[in-house]
């Protein structure tokens, strides 16, 4: 791999992760992070750690341990990631989370299903609520240089 000067060149060292890790795509968080306060991002990953249609508890307390934060950091960072998108409110006590910025206005289109017929005539369709949320924006391009000399192919496998 050739070096350009003032870059460095870094090997990275961790272990083979099995489970206790954050799953999200690279170009997400980085919005996140260019976006959010120190304690929107962090709860931003903390509701990342959870897998697609888990339903989290959220517990202030728990955040606010877990993230080394206070009560009022935990409020400003959870009144952030509503203003941005992030999370959208459905009731008073129930949200949905999204890795990527939902209109203010978001609410997830009821999906249609069949229900099984006992034999006699036709089933009514049901409405069940559906959590996956269409795309609102293009998804984040990978960002490169202006300058020709930093935009390169890398051999990973070194």
């Amino acid at each position: 791999m050739a070096s350009f000067p003032n870059q460095r060149d870094i090997k990275i060292h961790k272990p083979k992760y099995d489970g206790n890790f954050v799953s999200v795509d690279i170009y997400e968080w980085q919005e996140a992070y260019a976006t959010l306060t120190r304690s929107g991002f962090g709860l931003y990953l903390y509701c990342c750690s959870n897998m697609d249609g888990f339903k989290l508890e959220l517990s202030s307390a728990a955040v606010q341990n877990a993230l080394r934060i206070s009560d009022s950091s935990y409020r400003r960072a959870f009144e952030e990631l509503l203003e941005h998108g992030y999370i959208i409110k459905k009731t008073n006590t129930k949200f949905d989370f999204f890795t990527t910025p939902q209109p203010t206005s978001y609410v997830p289109k009821p999906k249609k299903t069949k229900k099984k017929s006992d034999g006699g005539g036709a089933a009514a369709p049901v409405l069940e609520e559906t959590l996956a949320a269409e795309p609102t924006q293009e998804p984040a391009k990978p960002f490169y240089s202006f300058s020709p000399h930093l935009v390169r192919d890398y051999d990973w496998e070194e």
